[in-house]
């Protein structure tokens, strides 16, 4: 048995001319490339965090990282390794394209992160959201790595997507467009004054100061600019942009209800929640000052 051992080894170093020490060479290589792309990724950061944006440091910090590891395993391969590459996948044969089969997912990831970092469709940072698929909730992108894409939702919950996931979806991006709408529904009684009901409504969400107000509301500049940003990006006009404004619409009668939708535009995606909620409830204690009727369903 030991003859055979010693045989086989003996094979295998003639085949592909690479000793037991060339090996562990190699290993020690990959070693200490893993560990110095670490540590100047640390560095990295730590200088350019407090002088650049967050989003420029990881991106410097990253493309340094891959360069190094990189140039590690090209040397390593090609200098201690001494392989060439046209016999060592023609000695894979077979082998090698199960192992390619069963990496496919791999490759797509990887892939797709290559077209996520040359299409900029989302950035480290931004407020995220992919249609159709309930796991992936409205929430902030924390980093994007050759595979995947970590994203951190309201709840502090970190979801690990896969990059191949993202390239195949749609994916609405709030940071990019500026704002978003939330559609709310509420009910009113039949009998109630729908004109004093849409005034109240309408009232409230001027009020709140993190809905959108109409677009020309003077002395905002801020907005001002926002709006302009929006309008070259969507290439409308300003008289467009009232489509912006909060909305009232009565959307069916239900028995003795009335089935309100109304459309708010908010700029906050991480305060969502906290903002509807706000709203609601300042809504309800308007109702009923009012003397409106709001019905539960």
């Amino acid at each position: 048995m030991g003859i055979t051992l010693d045989m086989a080894d003996v094979g295998a170093e003639q085949a592909f001319g690479i000793t037991i020490e060339d090996w562990l060479l190699f290993f020690l290589m990959l070693v200490a490339t893993v560990i110095i792309g670490r540590v100047c990724y640390v560095l990295i950061r730590r200088f350019f965090d407090a002088r650049l944006t967050k989003r420029a440091s990881k991106n410097i910090a990253r493309v340094v990282e891959y360069t190094i590891l990189g140039s590690g395993a090209y040397i390593g391969i090609f200098f201690i390794l001494h392989l060439q590459l046209t016999p060592l996948l023609a000695s894979l044969g077979i082998a090698g394209i199960a192992v390619a089969f069963a990496s496919q997912q791999i490759i797509q990831n990887f892939i797709a992160g290559l077209i996520i970092g040359v299409e900029r469709r989302i950035q480290l940072e931004d407020w995220i959201e992919i249609v159709g698929v309930t796991a992936y909730k409205t929430a902030r992108v924390r980093d994007i790595t050759l595979t995947k894409t970590v994203l951190l939702d309201p709840a502090g919950h970190l979801v690990y997507v896969p990059n191949s996931t993202i390239i195949n979806s749609q994916v609405i991006n709030y940071t990019q467009a500026g704002f978003f709408e939330v559609p709310l529904e509420v009910r009113l009684d039949r009998k109630a004054d729908i004109d004093t009901a849409i005034h109240v409504i309408m009232d409230v969400a001027e009020k709140e100061p993190n809905i959108l107000p109409n677009p020309h509301v003077e002395g905002n500049r801020d907005l001002e600019r926002l709006f302009e940003m929006i309008t070259m990006k969507m290439k409308v006009s300003n008289t467009d942009l009232k489509l912006f404004s909060p909305r009232v619409l009565i959307t069916k009668i239900d028995g003795d209800d009335l089935v309100v939708s109304i459309r708010i535009w908010i700029m906050d995606p991480a305060h969502k929640d906290d903002i509807v909620s706000r709203f609601l409830r300042n809504l309800n204690t308007a109702c009923l000052k009012e003397c409106v009727v709001l019905n539960s369903s």
